[in-house]
């Protein structure tokens, strides 16, 4: 009976799709252009390359060339930032919370039609870590970063598949 139950759905089309996006204009595959990097951080445009073929590879999404691809992604890294601000005071401690901020500008393009679905789309990836110490260390500071990204790699993938 359940074995029915399932070739039947099956066989209707419906599939359990968790892990898969829909891409804008049918799509089924996207080039990720350049990413420029115009924050202060080196190396942040390709940890946020490498995370957008991670995320959409595991989305079901197929990485192209430019020359193949449906769609093209480009994303501008606009700054990199980390502020710290008082997360919580009383009289015999302090902890202060460290807040990491990936913004830049996304574009995507119709390959076939060379047209902007969205140009200079502002996104920001965001990443908190509360400390007891009033400064990080260097390694803390990458890996907040690296989550901002992540964060970021998210919206990215979010805003691409959104409303389609």
């Amino acid at each position: 009976m359940l074995i029915g139950l399932v070739l039947f759905l099956y066989g209707c089309g419906f599939k359990l799709n968790r892990n898969r996006i829909t891409l804008p204009e049918n799509a089924t595959s996207i080039s990720v252009q350049r990413i420029e990097n115009r924050s202060f951080t080196p190396g942040l445009d390709f940890l946020l390359k490498e995370l957008l073929i991670d995320r959409f590879t595991t989305s079901g999404v197929r990485i192209q060339t430019i020359q193949t691809a449906d769609l093209s992604l480009l994303f501008q890294i606009n700054s990199a930032t980390y502020t710290r601000r008082d997360y919580a005071l009383d009289s015999g401690s302090s902890s202060y919370e460290f807040i990491f901020t990936v913004t830049g500008k996304l574009t995507v393009i119709n390959n076939a039609s060379q047209t902007s679905l969205f140009s200079n789309q502002r996104l920001s990836g965001r990443y908190s870590l509360k400390s007891e110490t009033t400064d990080l260390s260097q390694s803390e500071i990458a890996d907040g970063r690296q989550d901002a990204l992540e964060n970021l790699s998210d919206q990215i993938l979010k805003r691409v598949a959104q409303d389609f």
